[in-house]
């Protein structure tokens, strides 16, 4: 019930026109300048207000925020949510633009192309607020920004233009960037890129400043590709709910500056180059801070972006869509974005009809305005209903199907929620996998997967747990509660009102005095499934999530625990994402005295030449047998070779560790 009251003063000299910026006044408030009203703000997007006639020129001017409080519904709160209910309001950061009457009111440049020399595609918006015609020019400069800052013009360009009097004139206009600088997220370079808007007689009359960066987002072949190169995405999900837990609902959608980087640091760590966002309270809202954007453009990070229409669950048209235009504009020209993403798993009902004015709604409105990025409108298939083939022309019965040309329309990209070893499936599932019907809805999965059109990323992936440490909680109101999740399948309900369980994952109920073992089976079988899912061509993963916090820190699916302790199951998805990775080629964790092992590699990036060292040891580590292959040649791209198959020489019953080592050249 507390509103935030904000109060900065500012001296400003001559003008013709000053507008008031605010990344947000979340979710709602008011502004006052000089002790008069000048807005009612009333939604959450980003708003830019014309305070010509409240700001003084040549004195000091006093500006006044408050922003509105805010508190959900019970019946509205999300599944994972913090109970504190008052949660959400955040003042975005805020500037005051003094401008001429024309002004450069908008700046977006993305990437056509990424060869020698990359070219631009720079769109502008002018605004002249004369009554008269301007007839003048626009200067482009493109110079480095970022690791180091320089003034030496990497690319520059003239245009001229005329404006109509009262009116906001489109340009576009091609810059040419010879020997670019790409931007990646294991080298990330930006640009900073003038747009200066000058008279008939050269004199500088407005300009605009963006930092970008030269990338391409593709699936040519049906490959997620950064700049024409294959690519892995590694992106746990970010709900956001930060220690301590008397700060958790203040910090949710509010984040310190610091936790920001620190999350983002959390991923690189774990070999991951990116987040699928996922902050949300009631089960229709997200963020759209730019501060996330900011620091992974400079970090080296890929954003599944989630603006705040997001939806996680139930109807879409739940949301207001009306200012999706707005919250795309205001970060599009981060090059860590690289897909936009605005619902989790909501309802169709099973009806594929209700879906399309959906997907059309969103790529209407996002592909007109940025069609640089990978478009996903709903993240798991399951639950979207009866969906048709990839190409859009068969049903599931394999029947002809009619439907929309949005299903295929480019840049439009496919994935789901696949977890072959969680919510207590048995071993074979994974075994199987991706047989049809083994996943709702799933006769169509293996044709997502292969096909050449569009990318197939797993968007929430091994929905296993694992009990923290119990040892580094002690004293905590969620020390030693069990999760609502279950290793074994449920089966109804117990006297004590929690899931009768039976069979699946380990046949059994850990004890809270299991935890280890509990970490164990929840690294292992991550471990598993990712490799296998490599080796099927997956563009991606999204673990969920990042670290504890959900359900008021009892929520154990996470890697890394609420008070930043590593589990278990973030080594050996660091170990799984590796760009190189070798190990069995099947599943099999049983062996006979006759069996061989297949071994395979998994290559991501340049061409290689390696040897494969396979290790046989007892769990105390004194070796057993030891093998070598090879040498072997990995293509470079996201590839997937089989090494031939080994037969340990191994002669007693009992639990062994295989050890697999990648020697290239000296490396290991």
């Amino acid at each position: 019930g507390e509103d935030l009251f904000l109060r900065h003063k500012v001296e400003v000299g001559s003008f013709d026109k000053a507008l008031l910026h605010f990344e947000t006044i979340d979710p709602g408030g008011e502004v006052w300048i000089n002790g008069e009203q000048a807005a009612d703000i009333t939604g959450r997007e980003p708003v830019a207000l014309d305070v010509t006639d409240f700001i003084r020129a040549d004195t000091v001017n006093l500006i006044a925020v408050r922003v509105n409080s805010y508190a959900v519904s019970w019946e509205e709160r999300g599944k994972h949510a913090p109970t504190d209910l008052n949660i959400g309001w955040f003042a975005g950061r805020a500037c005051l633009d003094l401008q001429s009457a024309t002004s450069v009111e908008d700046v977006f440049a993305y990437t056509l192309s990424h060869g020698d020399p990359a070219v631009l595609q720079t769109r502008v918006e002018l605004n002249n607020d004369n009554e008269h015609l301007f007839c003048g020019r626009l200067e482009f400069t493109l110079t480095p920004w970022f690791p180091e800052e320089n003034e030496e013009t990497a690319a520059s360009s003239v245009v001229s233009v005329e404006l109509k009097p009262q009116t906001v004139t489109p340009v576009e206009h091609i810059l040419e960037v010879p020997s670019p600088r790409l931007w990646t997220w294991e080298k990330p370079f930006l640009y900073k890129l003038r747009v200066c808007l000058l008279d008939g007689e050269g004199h500088k009359i407005d300009d605009e400043v963006v930092t970008t960066g030269i990338r391409t987002v593709s699936q040519d072949g049906g490959i997620f590709r950064i700049n024409g190169k294959p690519e892995l995405l590694r992106a746990p999900l970010f709900f956001g709910e930060r220690p301590p837990l008397e700060d958790i609902a203040r910090r949710q959608r509010c984040a310190p500056a610091e936790w920001i980087v620190r999350e983002l640091l959390m991923v690189r760590k774990m070999n991951g180059n990116g987040g699928r966002m996922s902050v949300h309270h009631a089960n229709v809202l997200g963020i759209n801070d730019p501060r996330f954007a900011e620091y992974a453009d400079q970090l080296g990070f890929m954003w599944i972006w989630a603006p705040p229409p997001w939806v996680r669950q139930g109807s879409v048209w739940n949301s207001d869509w009306s200012s999706l235009d707005k919250y795309v504009k205001q970060v599009r020209n981060h090059p860590s974005i690289v897909m936009w993403q605005t619902s989790n798993h909501p309802d169709f009902k099973g009806c594929f009809a209700d879906l399309i004015p959906f997907y059309k709604l969103i790529y209407n409105t996002i592909y007109p305005l940025d069609p640089s990025r990978l478009i996903s409108p709903a993240a798991d298939y399951r639950r979207i209903g009866p969906i048709p083939s990839d190409d859009g022309c068969t049903d599931a019965e394999g029947g002809p199907v009619e439907t929309d040309p949005v299903w295929t329309a480019p840049m439009i990209t496919r994935g789901s929620m696949d977890t072959p070893t969680g919510y207590g499936r048995d071993w074979s599932v994974l075994r199987l996998w991706p047989r049809p019907r083994a996943w709702m809805g799933g006769v169509f999965q293996p044709g997502f997967l292969d096909s050449r059109e569009r990318a197939y990323f797993n968007f929430e992936h091994e929905e296993t747990i694992g009990m923290p440490n119990w040892d580094t909680c002690k004293g905590k109101p969620y020390y030693r509660l069990y999760s609502y999740e279950r290793y074994s399948k449920v089966i109804g309900k117990d006297d004590m009102g929690g899931g009768k369980t039976k069979g699946g994952s380990l046949g059994r109920y850990l004890t809270l005095d299991e935890w280890k073992e509990s970490q164990a089976w929840q690294a292992f079988s991550a471990y598993e499934a990712i490799r296998k899912m490599r080796w099927l061509d997956y563009d991606g993963f999204c673990w969920c999530c990042l670290h504890g916090g959900g359900n008021n820190a009892t929520y154990m699916k996470p890697v890394i625990d609420y008070h930043g302790n590593a589990k278990l199951a973030f080594y050996t998805n660091r170990m799984a994402f590796q760009e190189v990775l070798a190990g069995s080629g099947n599943v099999d964790i049983v062996y006979g005295p006759n069996d061989t092992v297949p071994v395979t590699v998994l290559n991501l990036g340049e061409e290689k030449h390696v040897d494969i060292q396979i290790t046989v040891r007892h769990p105390d580590g004194e070796k057993v047998s030891e093998h070598r292959l090879g040498p072997l040649r990995l293509p470079e791209g996201r590839q997937h070779v089989s090494a031939g198959e080994y037969k340990p020489d191994i002669l007693e019953d009992g639990f062994y560790v295989f050890e697999y080592q990648i020697i290239q050249g000296d490396r290991t």
